[in-house]
């Protein structure tokens, strides 16, 4: 029924979109034309249609080569123009109406003078639309956000088109795992849940705006085999001090708060910045796990296993930056970047399991509790400089190292009983810690120069190198004391190298067209050495990753763009490591030191038509495809995951994008997806081929209300979908927020409630081989929260908070397909 809910609102707001259209006798139509000084057509120049009375930005269109422009179906009310063209001064028109009667409005030619005042007495600050596309890539832009004050950047991301965040945190885009994501290039140091974190515990107004690139150019790392997440945060512009000062308070299950703060100083000749977020989240999850065991070649049930696991998880997360710029000259720059998490907490697991005959009668009880205490740390530093050139040129140069150390102490605990509470035989303990080590160097220089006839060349080198140290020491409980669990230690070292140099072109062409081509090469060096086993593996690849993309300006309006990439995705460092994590003693999950990256081959098609609306037709084909192997023992029932390559996915997707304008005070951002997916190969032994098709919708309501207030209502639907042999069932959530402007627009509080409903239920089963049994996780992520931020100082210095450093593919691969580190390592 809840589900049924989600999709009504979701529909009721994408049906909306065609109801506005409708209402014809609400709307008219603007036209004008641009001429130049000389009075000549205004050629090609950016025209947008601003509200008179805040000027927020409701459409925006390009002249036409007469110089004229037209904007169609605009609500009634008052607006005014404003125009842009390089060289020349921005110029406005006066504020105009359009009312009923007067529907059809001529704005009064409009000219452009180089090196003129702006039109006096029209104060205008226009915004950027929330959603844009471009060929390759969605951006939103959270500067200009209506609802951006208050929010977190995870809030903002969870919100884009295409994203699609799981229950451990792991991010999705389009359909497809494998996502690489960036902070202007700086590495997040942090597994998927800690990421999670940092981008809850990150201010939106320190974002200027999100990346979800598709088609990456060769510029950028080749990993990532869905594509690109850059978070890009605002630059300095002028001199003087800043900073602002955050605080929350919510409950859900449990109460959480969070506090933090930055402080911002720029002079002509350097710029600081800093920052500290402190973070406090307790969580529960609830995971219901049915098994079922047949006879083998039959359909006779023999015995069936009803696992209901409760997770507690109770951690303080801290984080902090110190960063320098020094300007040497105008053109030169260089500076440092240091940073910190600390994240220490407990991880709490109860997890009986009910062992059934065929009749479902109570053979026994296995009760298991879990204990870890988890004490995460990563520190790193960056030495950046840049070089501005003439004429477009630039030169950059990184130097990187990054240290990251996690320790686990941990308990395992499991009781046999019969049905009727008799121990069967002694208890099973063991104990122990894992010791983890990870040191990351890099160094990388990336010029760019820009020729005469709009040619642009890129070129840059890069050199990583990776060393992991891990260790496992464990004891068990036999004989009334503890002695050494050979079974359970283990000693693991992994090494890798990655040289890599790339080199595009760019141009651009008569007539609307744009192109551009440019290929990186990768050299990969990789030692794995279990030290206890003596087992040793090594390997030594080069690969070339070229991109390649054909732009065509139709019209003003209309933009075709066909762009073909190839990718990799590499293994974490966590899904390599052997070692064994345990949930209860029939469940666990397991490295795969043997794991190889995938490869994909992407194409993509879009269009854009009016500079807003996009439809984009994308395929890929991914070999060595990474994903989850779920392997069971059907005589001692353990049920246990791995990472490993199961041989292709085809993708296929299909996105539209639909932004629309309703009234002055209510905006709405809508995008309906369907892709296919088909995965062939080998899983478990067994062949598998199977295909389906899956759609997701995503809406997002915003309302500007009077005196300071605004609202925000999103939704998101996703259909019945597999995951290689999985079947995932339907999904959604609707949240919603309302925030306060306060002390003249410095603070801001806000409310806001997540998955109202209480909907996001991750639900599966599998059907496939040996596999029988179906999985439920329940998220319990409904929660309230009130945030209260103030803003201090000039609030025109925008600091620059992270650089482009060397490492993000690198850091990016730490932990990030684990949320939790949970169990006992072997």
């Amino acid at each position: 029924m809840k589900s049924l809910c989600i999709v009504f609102v979701l529909l009721f707001s994408l049906f909306s979109v065609t109801n506005v259209f409708a209402q014809s006798n609400t709307t008219g139509k603007i036209s004008g034309q641009i001429v130049n000084n000389d009075q000549t057509p205004g050629t090609f120049a950016t025209v947008t249609l601003l509200k008179a009375s805040d000027s927020v930005l409701v459409k925006g269109a390009i002249s036409d080569e007469s110089g004229k422009y037209h904007f169609e179906r605009i609500s009634l009310g008052t607006y005014l123009i404003a125009v842009s063209v390089i060289g020349m001064d921005k110029a406005y028109s006066q504020p105009f109406s359009l009312a009923a009667g007067h529907a059809d409005i001529t704005v009064p030619v409009i000219t452009l003078r180089p090196n003129t005042a702006l039109l006096k007495g029209v104060q205008v600050n226009a915004a950027k639309p929330f959603i844009q596309h471009k060929p390759g890539q969605t951006i939103v832009n959270v500067e200009n956000s209506p609802v951006s004050a208050g929010n977190t950047v995870m809030e903002v991301l969870e919100k884009s088109p295409g994203i699609f965040v799981d229950q451990d945190g792991n991010i999705s885009m389009n359909g497809k795992s494998g996502v690489n994501v960036m902070i202007n290039g700086q590495p997040t140091h942090l597994s998927a849940s800690q990421l999670s974190t940092v981008l809850k515990a990150m201010p939106a107004s320190a974002v200027s705006q999100i990346e979800l690139m598709t088609q990456p150019p060769a510029k950028y790392s080749a990993e990532g085999t869905a594509g690109l997440i850059n978070i890009v945060l605002k630059t300095n512009t002028v001199t003087g001090l800043n900073g602002s000062l955050t605080a929350g308070i919510g409950y859900g299950q449990y109460p959480k708060y969070n506090a933090g703060g930055s402080i911002n100083y720029r002079t002509k000749n350097f710029s600081l910045y800093s920052n500290y977020n402190f973070d406090h989240r307790q969580n529960k999850f609830e995971m219901d796990v049915t098994r079922n065991f047949y006879a083998p070649d039959s359909k006779t049930l023999q015995t069936m296993m009803q696992q209901a696991s409760t997770m507690k998880v109770n951690g303080n997360n801290h984080t902090a930056q110190l960063g320098m710029d020094f300007y040497l000259t105008p053109k030169q720059t260089i500076g440092f970047v240091a940073n910190g998490s600390f994240n220490q907490g407990n991880f709490d697991t109860y997890s009986p399991v009910y062992f059934m005959d065929g009749a479902h009668h109570t053979d026994s009880i296995s009760t298991s509790t879990n204990h870890i205490g988890y004490n995460w740390q990563n520190g790193g530093i960056n030495l950046h400089y840049n070089l501005d050139m003439n004429k477009g040129s630039s030169l950059t140069a990184n130097v990187d190292y990054n240290r990251f150390y996690q320790s686990m102490p941990q308990s395992l605990f499991t009781n046999v009983t019969d049905a009727q509470g008799n121990t069967l035989h002694d208890p099973y303990q063991n104990k122990g810690t894992q010791p983890s080590t990870i040191n990351i160097y890099a160094a990388k220089i990336d010029y760019t120069h820009s020729f005469k006839n709009q040619i642009k060349l890129e070129a840059g080198v890069k050199y990583s190198f990776v060393n992991s140290d891990n260790n496992s020491l464990f004891e068990k409980f036999q004989d009334d004391k503890w002695v050494n669990d050979p079974g359970n230690t283990n000693h693991f070292i992994y090494k890798e190298n990655v040289n890599a140099a790339y080199l595009s072109l760019s141009k651009t062409f008569k007539k609307g067209w744009s192109a551009s081509a440019g290929v990186r090469g990768e050299q990969t060096i990789t030692h794995t050495d279990q030290l206890t086993t003596d087992s040793l593996n090594k390997n030594n690849y080069f690969d070339l990753f070229p991109n390649v993309s054909l732009t065509k300006m139709l019209n003003p309006n209309n933009v075709l763009s066909l762009s073909y990439t190839r990718r990799i995705d590499r293994p974490d460092y966590q899904s390599l490591n052997p070692f064994v994590y345990y949930i209860d003693q029939y469940t666990y999950r397991i490295g795969n030191p043997y794991l190889k990256p995938q490869f994909v081959n992407s194409t993509e098609l879009s269009y854009t038509f009016h500079r807003m609306y996009s439809a984009v037709l994308s395929y890929s084909h991914t070999s060595d495809i990474m994903t989850q192997i779920i392997q069971q023992d059907n005589t001692t029932h353990v049920d246990f995951q791995t990472m490993g390559n199961i041989s292709t996915l085809d993708n296929l997707t299909l996105t539209l994008g639909i932004p629309v304008s309703i009234t002055h005070w209510w905006s709405t951002y809508n995008s309906l997806q369907g892709y296919y997916n088909l995965y062939k190969g080998i899983y478990d032994g067994y062949a598998l081929n199977k295909g389906f098709n899956s759609f997701m919708l995503y809406t997002q309501q915003n309302f500007i209300l009077p005196k300071g207030w605004k609202g925000e209502l999103s939704g998101m639907y996703r259909s019945k979908n597999i995951m290689g042999p999985i079947v995932m069932y339907p999904m959604g959530m609707i949240s919603a927020g309302i925030s306060k402007s306060l002390l003249k627009d410095k603070a801001t509080l806000k409310l806001n409630v997540q998955d109202i409903l209480q909907t996001m239920h991750f639900r599966g089963n599998v059907d496939f081989g040996d596999l029988h049994g179906s999985t439920e996780f329940h998220l319990l992520d409904r929660a309230a929260n009130l945030t209260f931020t103030w803003n201090f100082g000039n609030e025109k210095v925008k600091v620059k908070q992270y650089k482009n450093t060397g490492i993000q593919q690198e850091e990016q691969r730490i932990q990030k397909g684990n949320s939790s580190g949970t169990g006992t390592p072997k």
